[in-house]
């Protein structure tokens, strides 16, 4: 019998290859994307160490051009996968850019390239598979809504609606893989305060410094949700910034764009308005 396979984005470097490593001591065979060949050596390297009966690939996904999330899909061919931890993200980036596609940059990156990497694999998801979306405790500051002109917004606004919609999509995902009978469970987490990659100004890379816990333990709340039931939220029990995982409350914003159910139909209608230019002939 073949082992289960996890993928897990962004699983190179930070909360993802924290997550991996987690999940190659719990017995998955993994598929780890990310851009950078030289992060996914090390990572390679750090897994072989931690879980050295664990086959591990590394396979390059760049979330910034739906092309690459469909290439993904044919790499991965008919082989069936148990857990997807939609991980992967953009940090707050400056200046204003966009997408192949035409996204703002922390939308197209981090909420519409998980959604559609999510819709094309979710037929080769065994029973009993998990969907995984990591979002950030910042999705509490979202306004509930995704905006369609971002460039005369503060990039903070564009990431922090981009991690609300992780929340409204997996919401909405996971009610209609059960709509349609699909034995698939989907969960939500995210890391509190965690050190990253360096981002923002010089006074958050200090507070990270200074205040950030490692990504050993940030990734804790997404290993939690990586083996709870549906819908369940995970983040850290200390003001949801720090300490050992445990269940917390969707923000109020999910619950207000959940209502008005525009960030779900709209992000379905983009990939939909993609994938037709990409069928309409030149």
């Amino acid at each position: 019998m073949s082992k289960k396979l996890a993928i897990v984005t962004g699983g190179t470097a930070g909360i993802g290859l924290e997550t991996a490593i987690a999940l190659a001591k719990a017995g998955f065979d993994l598929v780890i994307t990310g851009r950078s060949k030289f992060k996914a050596e090390l990572a390679l390297e750090r897994l072989s160490v931690a879980a050295s009966n664990t086959k591990v690939e590394w396979v390059e996904l760049d979330l910034s051009d739906l092309e690459s999330v469909r290439f993904f899909s044919r790499w991965l061919g008919i082989r069936k996968w148990d857990l997807l931890v939609n991980n992967a993200g953009a940090k707050v980036e400056r200046p204003f850019k966009t997408t192949k596609q035409g996204f703002e940059w922390h939308i197209g990156v981090n909420h519409i390239a998980h959604l559609f990497l999510s819709q094309v694999l979710v037929n080769r998801g065994r029973d009993g598979a998990r969907i995984v979306f990591v979002s950030s405790i910042v999705a509490r500051r979202s306004a509930g809504t995704v905006l369609n002109d971002y460039e005369s917004h503060s990039p903070g606004v564009a990431y922090r609606d981009s991690k609300l919609a992780n929340l409204v999509t997996a919401i909405n995902l996971g009610k209609v893989l059960a709509e349609n009978n699909l034995d698939i469970t989907v969960t939500m987490a995210h890391p509190g305060f965690t050190r990253a990659s360096a981002y923002g100004t010089k006074l958050i890379r200090a507070a990270e410094i200074v205040l950030a816990q490692p990504a050993s333990k940030g990734a804790k709340p997404v290993i939690s949700a990586c083996f709870s039931e549906a819908d369940v939220y995970w983040g850290p029990k200390y003001f949801e910034l720090w300490g050992p995982p445990t269940q917390v409350n969707l923000p109020e914003s999910v619950v207000s764009a959940l209502d008005k159910g525009d960030i779900w139909s709209d992000s379905l209608g983009e990939i939909r308005r993609y994938l037709a230019a990409e069928l309409r002939p030149d």
